[in-house]
């Protein structure tokens, strides 16, 4: 046997990834930007893994940091739309060996934008900071094995027209949605997985003096860990453990204006739609 074949029978597969996106744009005095100011992030790690036969499954690590910094200072112009977006994706479709152990899938992001935050900036369009996060998605265990370890971590956060005189002519938007051990499945006789999830979306807008956003303030947080899982027959049911926070801070000070609405919302799910079969 070649030492090739000996690791795919018996071995296991490390998929690493890290990843960083950086925009700084429009800042200081007086700068002009006539349209769209776009950071986007995307990373999968570890999508569609199978094991070997008798070896433990993939260890996958992902690491993505995406920061925009849009527009400070004094009597800066942004014609268009702000958007800055992290995707990540760790871990997903992973199916485990019939006698090995399950995927280790730890998944890290951080999505940040600072925006039109001075003194007489303005953003003519919306200002939109986003996170997409899935660790461990559709994981399969194997028939005599363990589950997998998934562990997400996410953090989105928003800054924007804060100071003095500040403009947003549309809407302020900060989302995070994380799915941590969604749709597991363990096998006969083996161990569920073990599934942990953090998530914070955090939004600091138009505090101050003077400063204006037409549109609405919408901050929220989805997250769900160990949704859809089922225990194996004679095996042990997942353990889920999930942790959100999602803060707005808005419009505090003096003589402050939000045209539209201010939406802060958390959603979680923690080990959702489970089902175990009795021994």
């Amino acid at each position: 046997m070649s030492d090739l074949d000996f690791y795919n029978a018996f071995g296991s597969e490390l998929n690493s990834g890290s990843q960083s996106v950086t925009s700084t744009v429009g800042n200081g005095s007086g700068n002009i930007i006539g349209g769209n100011v776009i950071t986007d992030g995307s990373q999968s790690v570890g999508g569609h893994g199978f094991s070997s036969p008798f070896g433990s499954s993939s260890e996958n690590i992902g690491s993505q940091t995406v920061n925009a910094t849009v527009g400070n200072g004094e009597g800066n112009f942004i014609g268009g739309n702000v958007i800055t977006e992290g995707n990540q994706s760790v871990g997903s479709h992973g199916f485990s060996s019939p006698f090995g152990s399950g995927s280790e899938n730890i998944g890290s992001q951080s999505v940040n934008a600072t925006v039109g935050n001075g003194e007489g900036n303005a953003v003519l369009g919306s200002v939109v900071t986003e996170g997409q996060q899935s660790v461990g998605g559709h994981g399969f265990s194997s028939p005599f094995g363990s589950g997998s370890l998934n562990v997400g971590s996410q953090s989105v956060n928003a800054t924007v027209a804060n100071g003095e005189g500040n403009f947003v002519g549309g809407n302020v938007v900060t989302e995070g949605n994380q799915s941590v051990g969604g749709h597991g499945f363990s096998s006969p006789f083996s161990f569920g997985s073990e599934n942990i999830g953090s998530q914070h979306v955090n939004a600091t807008v138009a505090n101050g003096v003077g400063n204006a956003v037409l549109g609405s303030v919408v901050t929220e947080g989805q997250q769900s860990v160990g949704g859809h899982g089922f225990s194996s027959p004679f095996g042990f049911g997942s353990e889920n453990i999930g942790t959100q926070h999602v803060n707005a801070t808005v419009a505090n000070g003096v003589g402050n204006f939000i045209g539209g609405n201010v939406v802060t919302e958390g959603h979680q799910s923690v080990g959702d739609h489970g089902f175990a079969l009795h021994h």
